[in-house]
């Protein structure tokens, strides 16, 4: 398998149309959902919502550092385990981190992970000063991510 990018135990790829029904089931999770924009509740609102930041992301790819990957581990490199990329700036100069991993794989470290690579390349292949994250209420484990990788919470 090759990755767009690549950390210890990670493997992050471009998303691929044939990925929405996997994204839409990540999505579908009520405990995953909570922490992201993708409040949905029907089957075909999961997959909108799966096919939406799948286009998008190519869409934002460049110079901005907007874009995101497919999330998969290197021993299931077939199974999107999460996503994890950029949003291009809103408020100022910096990139908002977005990440989100499947409950199943809760606990493993694996959101730090992603969202350390992609803050990695950030900043070697753009010009954005730094990066800002936004935390849902309630999301305590985003809380610490952003803490141990020195982010900035934004509004």
């Amino acid at each position: 398998m090759q990755w767009d990018l690549e950390s210890g135990r990670l493997g992050l790829r471009r998303f691929e149309e044939g990925d929405a029904t996997a994204l839409a089931s990540l999505i579908a999770d009520p405990l995953v959902a909570r922490t992201s924009t993708a409040h949905v509740a029907t089957e075909t609102q999961q997959l909108a919502a799966a096919i939406q930041p799948i286009q998008g992301h190519d869409r934002s790819r460049g110079p901005s550092g907007g874009g995101g990957w497919a999330v998969t581990t290197k021993d299931s490199p077939d199974r999107i385990i999460g996503w994890a990329g950029f949003t291009p700036a809103h408020v100022g100069e910096d990139a908002e981190i977005l990440y989100g991993i499947g409950r199943p794989h809760w606990g493993h470290g694996y959101a730090s992970e992603a969202a350390l690579t992609v803050t990695e390349w950030l900043f070697a292949n753009t010009d954005r000063p730094g990066v800002r994250a936004t935390i849902f209420p309630g999301s305590p484990a985003s809380e610490l991510l952003v803490a141990k990788l020195g982010l900035t919470v934004g509004p």
